[in-house]
């Protein structure tokens, strides 16, 4: 059974959050803070998440502002990813990586938004990209071994999965590595 998430792939990663959506009102991001995801309230997120009509208008007005704000529109396009409206989602990260082609976070998203469209070979060139700049990062090692396992590259998605569980073993995140283990015995069988 796959968990459907907005940011990350991975059930591994999918503690206590349903959504994770990197708004002002959390202040920093998954990728600048690894141990968001433990120290998140789901209820927190929700709450965001409910508010996205609202956000995407402050939003949009921003951006009409400010139209070389990168962070903006990958905000926005985190919210419509919410909404499932990859597309628009798509059209966003596209424009925040125009702004700034060096934003793991941005191929992330997009990655993971070309994920839930089945184009993944799409999403597998966002993640590579993705590790190119943040190579220490455990959750695009797990997107990216999702992506593999689609793709039918079982070895390929083994090996992510194994970098991913060191990372997150030396992290501390003992929980999210035995997951990845279990993961890798499964898929090596």
């Amino acid at each position: 059974m796959e968990i459907k998430l907005l940011y990350f792939i991975s059930p591994l990663i999918f503690n206590s959050l349903s959504l994770l959506i990197p708004t002002t009102t959390l202040g920093t991001s998954l990728l600048e803070n690894p141990n968001l995801i433990q120290s998140a309230k789901s209820e927190q997120i929700l709450e965001i998440a409910q508010n996205n009509a609202d956000e995407i208008e402050m939003l949009s007005e921003l951006i009409r502002d400010n139209p070389d704000d990168a962070y903006a529109y990958l905000q926005r396009g985190a919210i419509y990813a919410a909404n499932e409206d990859y597309q628009k989602a798509i059209q966003d990260y596209n424009q925040s990586l125009t702004l700034d082609s060096n934003n793991a976070q941005a191929y992330n998203y997009r990655g993971t938004a070309y994920y839930w469209l089945e184009n993944y070979q799409q999403a597998l060139e966002d993640f590579n990209q993705a590790l190119s700049l943040k190579p220490d990062v455990a959750l695009l090692y797990y997107n990216r071994a999702y992506v593999r396992q689609k793709l039918g590259d079982k070895q390929g998605a083994i090996e992510d999965f194994k970098q991913g569980a060191d990372i997150s073993l030396k992290q501390g995140d003992t929980e999210t590595y035995q997951k990845a283990m279990e993961l890798i015995k499964d898929l090596e069988q």
